[in-house]
């Protein structure tokens, strides 16, 4: 009789602690679930908001710079060919005067492009960081004074109120902006790789609740399954 009465105390017990314990582990999986999708969120929202953005201007910018140094140096070389089959040649010569406002069209183009489209991203760029600093990252931010004294001295350089003496000694150069750049390709890729481990662990919380979820209703729905097989056993 004691006997008897031990084992179904002890299966009692089993499915209650067994319970409880599902309770409790599916309270942290739960409460873990939500710090990550909080951080998702934040993650996804630095991304799409801010990083992308940047570095998006920030290729454009960099493209049509190539193009205009690619087609510069070829047509640089083009020209030296000709000045050095000219000098022994009158009529070649006389050629080059008239492909002159050719090549000055090339470099015309580069000056409108740097006044109509570049110099404005740029303005862009300083906007968009000024407006989005709460998704910026520290390190970013301590490029924002560099970026804005880069955009001031274009606006006033193409305003034409900065004296040559005064231009010449301020080692105006986009140089200055490859730190800024570099921290902005750090933080897309460093979120990148931080989404696509939030996407991985979302997933594995999402299915761990599942499972619980699925051992909890089977047990509510057989609650005296084991005692019940237990006292057949016990029958004569």
């Amino acid at each position: 009789m004691q006997a008897s009465t031990n084992i179904s105390w002890y299966q009692a017990a089993v499915p209650a602690i067994a319970g409880l314990v599902g309770v409790l582990v599916g309270g942290w999986i739960t409460t873990r679930n939500q710090k990550i999708e909080r951080h998702h969120r934040r993650v996804r929202e630095q991304l799409e908001g801010f990083y992308s953005v940047l570095l998006g201007m920030r290729s454009q910018i960099r493209a049509k710079s190539e193009v205009r140094v690619k087609l510069r140096n070829i047509a640089q070389r083009i020209q030296q060919e000709e000045f050095r089959q000219a000098q022994d040649n009158p009529q070649l010569r006389q050629n080059l005067s008239i492909r002159g406002p050719e090549l000055q069209k090339l470099i015309d183009y580069d000056d409108r492009q740097l006044q109509e489209e570049l110099v404005p991203q740029y303005r862009e760029m300083l906007a968009h960081v000024t407006k989005n600093m709460w998704l910026a990252e520290p390190s970013t931010l301590e490029h924002y004074r560099t970026l804005v004294e880069f955009v001031e001295v274009w606006n006033r350089g193409l305003d034409k109120s900065i004296p040559s003496e005064v231009g010449f000694q301020l080692d105006h150069d986009e140089n200055k902006l490859y730190p800024f750049y570099e921290d902005v390709r750090f933080q897309f890729n460093r979120l990148q790789g931080e989404l696509a481990e939030a996407n991985v662990l979302s997933r594995l919380a999402r299915w761990a609740r599942a499972s619980i979820g699925r051992f909890q209703k089977g047990k509510a729905r057989n609650p005296g399954e084991s005692a019940g097989g237990s006292q057949s056993e016990q029958s004569p």
